[in-house]
């Protein structure tokens, strides 16, 4: 087919018919040059080293702020019984005496049960890998279950771990040194417990006085007394919860002919802090050993759980959340087992504590906003004053004299 000869070409196009080659955008290349002044690399090196410092400033004020944290929980929960002591004396002299008999009640405690705990997990140490030697034994050369002992080593882990228990326990490490640091730690945070006793809710107020704005100052005291109220109460109820699912779970272990009651009473007090999941975690090795005693301990032991189950859950519906606050389970088991894990007993606590005052100060917030008092508050704290008229005066502050 022969080429038009009527087409006519245009510009930036081959000619019709014509050899095809690439296609050409018209712009010319241009060269970018970036250029970097010393001031620029000086700045950027500053402000790399102000990072650096600041990751490190963090990281050495962490176990001064998980002590304040911890101080602040317990002043939290012995604020009730320094009040009530209160009454009678000067509030320093009653929240010496009261931080004062809660160490003297932990440190007897300790001392009566450290004898007993160390027998016991010393009966662990020798109970526990006999019955897994047991079970190794009667299992086939090729299971798996067998396999895994024999490879994981998981015989001497457990007695390796049996032995620091009692160290971890009562100085929450099994280093000599940590363990020294963690006696000091706690005479700082005896320190801290008293002042923020006498002094904390005086800076809480304080810091809720800077606020300008009446609405927003009552707003905010409406939540912070709420979260107050919430996390102490729920955190008392659960602990004594807690206690009970302790003394249950070693009257179990002791009438079922169990070794080491005490220590599995306070293995199961520990994780019933966490709602459902923790009890069956709690009462597994209960009824590993009771199974391997005899088979229809077993099926006792496993009873007693469901039924403590239940128990624990009516408590915690009808006397926890009923009385103080209703606390979501993820957040509380979230909350619980981060504090397991950076501080043991104590960070469970205050993992508990926190979940606690979060859903109390959230479920107040809700109500606030469903009243309009919370809105209404952040839009007279946000609201920018008109440039023409002179902002109004806060109702909370008619009548007061400027000095």
């Amino acid at each position: 087919m022969e080429p038009d000869a009527t087409a006519v070409a245009r510009p930036g196009l081959p000619p019709p018919g014509g050899p095809r080659h690439a296609y050409d955008s018209g712009v010319t290349e241009e060269r970018v040059v970036i250029v970097v002044r010393p001031r620029t690399i000086l700045l950027t090196v500053a402000l790399v080293l102000v990072a650096l410092a600041f990751l490190v400033l963090v990281d050495a004020a962490s176990h001064v702020f998980e002590r304040v944290l911890v101080a602040g929980v317990l002043a939290c929960l012995l604020r009730p019984l320094t009040l009530r002591l209160a009454r009678r004396m000067p509030l320093g002299l009653a929240a010496a005496l009261t931080v004062l008999v809660v160490l003297l009640g932990f440190a007897v405690l300790t001392a009566v049960e450290i004898r007993d705990l160390v027998a016991e997990t010393h009966r662990l140490k020798v109970a526990v890998p006999a019955r897994i030697e047991q079970l190794r034994t009667h299992l086939e050369p090729d299971h798996p279950v067998r396999r895994f002992i024999e490879q994981a080593d998981v015989e001497p882990r457990i007695r390796e771990w049996l032995g620091q228990l009692p160290a971890r326990i009562v100085l929450g490490t099994d280093n000599p040194a940590k363990g020294a640091g963690r006696v000091t730690g706690a005479l700082l945070v005896t320190v801290l417990t008293m002042f923020t006793i006498t002094r904390g809710a005086q800076s809480v107020e304080g810091a809720i006085g800077l606020f300008r704005h009446r609405r927003v100052r009552v707003a905010l005291e409406r939540i912070v007394r709420a979260a107050y109220k919430g996390g102490t109460g729920y955190t008392a109820r659960t602990l004594a919860l807690a206690v009970a699912s302790g003394v249950v779970a070693a009257g179990a272990c002791w009438a079922l002919n169990v070794p080491a009651p005490s220590v599995l009473g306070l293995w199961v007090g520990l994780w019933s802090l966490i709602p459902v999941l923790g009890l069956v975690i709690g009462y597994a090795p209960v009824i590993g050993l009771a199974v391997a005693e005899q088979r229809g301990r077993g099926l006792v032991a496993f009873a007693v759980l469901v039924v403590w189950l239940v128990l624990a859950a009516l408590a915690r519906r009808r006397w926890i959340a009923a009385h103080s606050v209703d606390v979501s389970r993820l957040l509380l088991t979230l909350s619980v087992m981060t504090g397991l894990h950076v501080g043991r007993i104590t960070g469970a606590v205050v993992g508990l504590f926190l979940a606690a005052a979060i859903g109390g100060a959230l479920a107040e917030a809700r109500r606030l906003n469903v009243s309009g008092e919370l809105s209404r508050g952040l839009d007279q704290l946000f609201a920018l004053p008109s440039p023409d008229v002179p902002p109004a005066a806060d109702p909370g502050r008619a009548g007061r004299a400027v000095p």
